[in-house]
């Protein structure tokens, strides 16, 4: 599959659920807030219309470029791995919490990109000590959970919504 085309149809795609999310986030019930720039609504309107600016530019860039490179089919495992991790992470949060399942979550896709992106390997193909790899799979359980931590203050202390918290029975 040629790079433009799989661009278009990932653009589209996104584009599609991000115009339902942006009409979905006008039915939140957020009347405990009184300033209005403050209610979470706002601050998911605005990075989803980001990402439906960067989405229209990938569309158009991979209109006017037309990058005829070879890339992995729409069909490849890529991109069945990440729903099936993305549903796994929305069974599991009810019950582990907003924090452990999305640390969980983050360091798993960060660590399987990685793993695809082959940065475990060598030029040569062989794969990098085993030390080296362990201290890139610290490093990536980190940075997810500082990501992970500052969403929590954020959304919690910012904006005032109440995440998932954990519940095992």
């Amino acid at each position: 599959m040629k790079k433009w085309v799989r661009d278009m149809v990932y653009g589209v795609v996104i584009l599609i659920i991000a115009v339902i999310l942006i009409i979905d986030t006008y039915s939140l019930k957020e009347d405990f807030i009184p300033y209005e720039s403050a209610k979470a609504g706002i601050y998911s309107r605005f990075w989803l219309y980001v990402l439906l600016v960067l989405t229209l530019i990938m569309i158009l860039r991979a209109v006017i470029v037309r990058d005829q490179t070879k890339v992995e089919s729409l069909l490849s495992s890529t991109p069945w791995v990440t729903v099936i991790m993305i549903s796994c992470y929305l069974l599991v949060i009810k019950k582990l919490g907003f924090v452990l399942s999305t640390i969980l979550f983050l360091m798993i896709s960060m660590t399987y990109y990685t793993y695809k992106s082959n940065k475990f390997q060598e030029t040569d193909g062989k794969w990098r000590p085993k030390k080296e790899i362990l201290r890139t799979i610290v490093f990536l359980a980190v940075c997810s959970a500082g990501v992970t931590v500052a969403t929590f203050f954020l959304f919690t202390k910012g904006a005032k919504v109440l995440l998932p918290t954990m519940r095992l029975w």
